[in-house]
Order: structure tokens, then sequence, then C-alpha cells
């Protein structure tokens, strides 16, 4: 009860008191305020040390008012002002806040462009910002509109961005993998050559004395003076 006072008690005829009481057909003065001390026993508290049964109903929801309703029409239109986007909230949620705190203010006829305002002022999208302040006039559907359409747009780049650095990154992998096979098999393939030098440099070739393979050597068709081989 006392929670609703804080949201409701400046509108009397909106509040969950009054709802009891018309649901219940109570219209007389008398009987409303039996109820009223009945279900808000803080009366006692705010009325000490007078008793609540010695003031009228009115005077009791004028009590409750004074106490559970803010006051200061500043304080709560610089509550509503300095509300900002937070980094992980929706444009949506961003705008239900944005009512319920101008709902506590006093906008009257420029409750919609209140809202347009800080909806512009308060977004976190400084590229849509920037794109609605360029803007001559609009109303505050077609701000909330663009606001949602932009949010909708960038978590879509974002994606996309996502995408491509991935696949950027699959890229570098395979191409890694294969520069790590070609030196792979040219470092093979030298170690194989300088193996294979390493054997001929062993053989003798018994025709010039040459480190070759007799089949190998250039006088391999020339007969030998001494031995006639």
């Amino acid at each position: 009860m006392q929670h609703n006072w804080r949201r409701e008690g400046r509108d009397t005829d909106s509040s969950r008191q009054s709802n009891l009481l018309n649901s219940n057909e109570i219209n007389n003065a008398e009987k409303k305020r039996a109820v009223l001390l009945v279900v808000v026993g803080i009366l006692r508290s705010l009325l000490a040390p007078e008793s609540p049964s010695t003031k009228s109903y009115e005077d009791l929801i004028k009590v409750l008012k004074e106490h559970f309703a803010p006051t200061s029409e500043i304080y709560r239109s610089f509550q509503f002002h300095k509300r900002l986007q937070h980094n992980n909230e929706t444009v949506s949620s961003y705008v239900t806040e944005l009512r319920q705190l101008a709902e506590e203010c006093n906008f009257g006829a420029t409750f919609t462009e209140r809202l347009r305002d800080q909806l512009v002022c308060g977004i976190k999208e400084e590229a849509l910002q920037q794109r609605l302040l360029a803007e001559s006039t609009f109303t505050f559907k077609e701000a909330f509109s663009r606001a949602v359409a932009g949010e909708s747009a960038a978590g879509q780049d974002n994606h996309i961005h996502s995408q491509k650095l991935n696949s950027g990154n699959s890229t570098n992998v395979i191409r890694q993998h294969s520069n790590n096979n070609k030196r792979y098999f040219q470092k093979s393939s030298s170690s194989q050559s300088k193996t294979e030098n390493a054997q001929s440099a062993d053989v003798i070739c018994y025709g010039c004395g040459g480190h070759h393979d007799r089949s190998s050597c250039k006088f391999r068709d020339v007969t030998c003076l001494f031995c006639e081989k």
C-alpha cells in the first residue's frame, strides 16, 4: 500500500485505495475514512500525537500525499533529464523507463515532445544521434522508429563484421599451414640433396679416381692406356 501511495498518491482517483472503495460501493466520507484507517496504519505515526480518527477523509488523503508523493517538480524533472541509455539497454527498454519517469513530471501537453528530446539526447548510438540532430523537426514516434531501426542495423553490421573477422582468421590459419608444409618439403628436399651429395663423396670412380660413380664419369668410354680397360 505504501508503494502504491508513492507512485499514485498524487492522483487519488487512480490509487488502489479509491479502487477498493469504489469496488465496495463505499461513497460515504465517514465510511471512506474508516476503511482508510484500517488499511493504512502509517497514518498513526504521521499524525502523532493526534489521532487519525479526529481527521476527515480529505485530511487523511492530504497527509498521505504529502508524505509519499515527491513534492519537487524540479527534482522529478532532473531525474528524467539525467536518464541516459545504458550500454546493454535496448531502445525499447530505455523509452519505457523514460515514460515512467515522465509520468512523475508535470509535463502536460509537452509530454511527447519531452520524450522525443530526451530520447535523442540520451541515446547511446552517436552516429544515429548525429543524424537525428541534423533534422529540423520530427515527432516522438518518428524518433523512436528510427532509433529502433538504427539499433537493428547496427546489430546486423556487427554480426557481419564478426563473421568476416572469423573468416579472415580461418584463411590465415590455412595459409600459415600451407606455408609451413612448403617450408617442410623444401627442408626435406634440401636435406635429401645433401645426403645424396655426401653419399656421392664417399664413392671413388675406378676410371678417373674422382668422387662419383663410374656410370656418371665423363671418361667412362675412354680406354685406359695402362690396363686397357
